[in-house]
């Protein structure tokens, strides 16, 4: 083949993300790009995270991608958003190239191996389950770590092939870097010796890439050679297994994700455990339909499932009996791979340690294995007569995977499509009709914003999902001013999770407007006093559940600022400077914490006037 062939899977790579650059923040992007990305000022930052951070876990440790967020922050300015979407797309591309690399390096033995290696690149490059990964900006972790774990197993061949040092220490970062990209790497324990073992070595490949007429020759494969390159073994072993500990010490969490275990009879782990890996089974292969919100009904039933078990067990009953008649492990590496890089998955779903049990973006670094397979069909020697049907059958797989693709990132491309997609496949459950109804909130339909709350309130829903969703409906009536069922709506938030900053900071706000309103009136000064103190403690817990509320901080800044004013007024000087203090801190901190505050002129007026007042008290 050309030498630039190699370029067509990233071609296809690029071509069918071409939508991802014009699309929006969607699901948590704007919570951790717009919230939590506010907490890391620095690289150390990223490696010891800030504490206080709104709605972030203590075991969620992926400095790696919170350093991609940041200079992708410092590097798009303006065009954050569309930059971002292309980081990820390019990283995709990135990790394509990778893919490609590898598959030509264990394909190398085999006639038509650049041939192989392009199409199982290509696959890689286009496969649809990759849509969540690429084209959602928080879902790049399994990309990151996916960029790093491919490369790190093809220098791992390196270093048995050649023992250049240099190789294996390479290899040892890659790792490292992977692991802090997503904890799924830790895979490359299992990936890492299996690709050492069964891979064809290079030195073999003069012997029997040539013709099938040795193809059943024993004699002319290369030797598994373990027991004299034991001091490899052992020195690989020990490096992989520094690596592992030295991330688990500096992890310094308590877990591995986040989300509540299952505690339940033993069946039910046994059900969860055939079902999520049926539906992965399924999934890699035959991607449709494709949902970001899988529910476990979304599972094959039993008939499927215990099909695809089945053909797993010949799968790997094959893989076996290939590595012995023709001493080509790599079938059996392939199973390898993905059952490993599968495995976390797997426990995430059986012990429900994880707010998404069921997810698309886990299997990106499983697919590799899929493109892999399909790779190898293309250039079998063992199987010559059915290369080229093989070659054909995986081609107009890679158009289905293209098409697939192109369409579910158009669908990825805004809240209000992605949702909408999402409430149609799972209609009982709560969270993408709350979702949708933030999407028809941005868009200023409130009639079906509101429905779509209730949808979210009446379907399968947790605590915590039921009070966003009954906030998000006192938001509504917030803008529409109509401040009594506003109030309700925030108190019913309340009531579900009395942790909800974001009802408390909507409390605030009210009482605040109503306290204004009364001043304005002439209202009795007891009312007025008591409402502006419900605001001040709503802002203040708003901010001791999340330190990084700058619109809550502002609201606090705001009330106390009033107060000292209506002390000054009275004559109560002590108790003037005192709350004037206290609002200048406040600004002082919100504007260290949220740089889009400082450039506010609002924000610097009202810190002047705090200064100018206590300039003027203390004179």
């Amino acid at each position: 083949m050309k030498r630039w062939y190699w370029l067509i899977p990233l071609l296809l790579a690029i071509g069918v993300y071409a939508p991802a650059p014009w699309g929006e923040l969607v699901w948590d992007d704007p919570l951790v790009l717009q919230k939590q990305m506010l907490a890391f000022r620095s690289i150390g930052d990223a490696f010891f995270p800030p504490a206080g951070i709104f709605q972030w876990s203590n075991d969620y440790y992926r400095p790696v991608v919170i350093l991609s967020y940041m200079l992708d922050i410092g590097l798009y300015g303006n065009a954050k958003v569309a930059g971002l979407h292309i980081s990820n797309v390019l990283y995709h591309v990135v990790t394509t190239f990778f893919v490609w690399s590898l598959a030509r390096r264990l394909f190398a033995h085999l006639p038509n191996g650049s041939f192989g290696a392009l199409m199982a690149a290509a696959v890689f490059a286009v496969h649809p389950i990759h849509t969540e990964s690429v084209s959602w900006i928080t879902g790049r972790s399994d990309v990151l770590a996916t960029l790093f774990f491919v490369p790190c197993v093809t220098l791992s061949l390196l270093w048995r092939d050649t023992g250049a040092r240099w190789t294996l220490a390479l290899g040892a970062l890659l790792y490292m870097l992977a692991l802090l990209s997503k904890e799924v790497a830790v895979a490359a324990l299992a990936v890492v010796p299996a690709a050492m073992l069964l891979a064809p070595a290079r030195d073999g490949q003069r012997r029997h890439a040539v013709s099938t007429e040795n193809a059943n020759d024993l004699s002319a494969r290369p030797p598994f050679a373990f027991r004299e390159n034991i001091v490899m073994w052992v020195t690989t072993a020990v490096v992989f297994l520094g690596v592992t500990g030295l991330y688990l010490l500096l992890r310094h969490t308590d877990g591995i994700a986040y989300g509540d275990s299952l505690h339940a009879p033993w069946l039910e782990y046994i059900a969860r455990f055939e079902k999520s890996v049926a539906y992965y089974l399924v999934k890699v292969v035959v991607p449709w339909p494709q949902s970001n919100h899988v529910a476990w009904e979304s599972a094959p039933g039993s008939l499927v499932t215990n099909a695809v078990f089945l053909i797993a067990i010949g799968l790997v009953i094959s893989g076996f009996s290939f590595w012995r008649r023709h001493r080509d492990g790599l079938l059996l590496f392939v199973l390898v791979w993905f059952g490993a890089t599968l495995a976390p998955s797997i426990a995430v779903a059986v012990r429900h340690i994880s707010g998404t049990p069921l997810a698309e973006r886990y299997l990106y670094l499983p697919s590799v294995a899929l493109a892999l397979l399909l790779g190898f069909a293309c250039c079998q020697l063992y199987f010559i007569k059915w290369s080229r049907l093989a070659a054909w059958v995986v081609a107009a797989l890679i158009v289905a995977y293209s098409v697939g693709t192109v369409r579910r990132g158009i669908v990825w491309t805004s809240n209000l499509s992605l949702w909408t997609d999402t409430t149609a496949k799972v209609p009982g459950h709560g969270q993408p009709w709350s979702l949708l109804g933030i999407a028809y909130m941005e868009a200023h339909d409130y009639p079906r914003a509101l429905d779509a709350f209730r949808h979210a309130i009446k379907g399968e829903n947790s605590a915590a999902g039921r009070s966003y969703a009954k906030r998000n409906m006192a938001v509504i009536y917030h803008y529409q001013k109509d401040l009594r069922r506003a109030e309700e709506f925030y108190s019913a938030a309340l009531d579900e999770t009395p942790d909800n900053p974001e009802a408390l900071y909507g409390l605030g706000v009210i009482y605040m407007t109503q306290a204004q309103k009364m001043e304005k009136e002439g209202g009795r000064r007891a009312l007025i006093d008591s409402k502006l103190a419900g605001a001040v403690i709503d802002f203040k817990s708003a901010l001791r559940l999340n330190p990084f509320h700058s619109p809550a901080r502002w609201g606090l800044v705001t009330v106390l600022a009033h107060q000292g004013e209506r002390y000054e007024r009275e004559g109560l000087t002590a108790q003037a400077r005192a709350h004037y203090r206290s609002a200048l801190s406040e600004i002082e901190k919100l504007m260290a914490q949220d740089p889009a505050f400082q450039s506010r002129d609002d924000v610097r007026s009202k810190r002047a006037g705090l200064r100018s007042a206590l300039q003027r008290l203390a004179g």
